[in-house]
């Protein structure tokens, strides 16, 4: 597997995995076996208490509004996210994917 494409799938990894998605899962998703999940998000974690980190930190704004459970808005390079309460949560973690490696 060359270089470039392992890079993609890791930053794929990466991005299911700051979305919340589990090691397994992730790792499925982007067609790597489950012991390099482990290891890329061992190396991850370790990058971040001491070494320089691959990639910045990534951070949510959360803001409060009086109807919880009607919609949230994720802006995500730039782009609004309208996300219902009944979100397929596997399309959404795509969806950010998608759009995170187009910006």
């Amino acid at each position: 597997m060359g270089q470039t494409r392992t890079s993609s799938k890791r930053e794929q990894f990466e991005d299911l995995r700051s979305a919340g998605q589990s090691v397994r899962h992730a790792a499925k998703a982007v067609g790597v076996a489950n012991s390099t999940g482990y290891a890329w998000s061992r190396l991850r974690r370790n990058a971040g208490s001491g070494a320089a980190s691959t990639s910045p930190p990534r951070f949510a704004r959360l803001m409060r509004t009086k109807d919880v459970h009607s919609v949230i808005e994720l802006e995500v390079a730039g782009v609004v996210v309208k996300v219902k309460r009944d979100f397929d949560d596997e399309a959404l973690v795509r969806l950010i994917a998608a759009v995170r490696r187009s910006a």
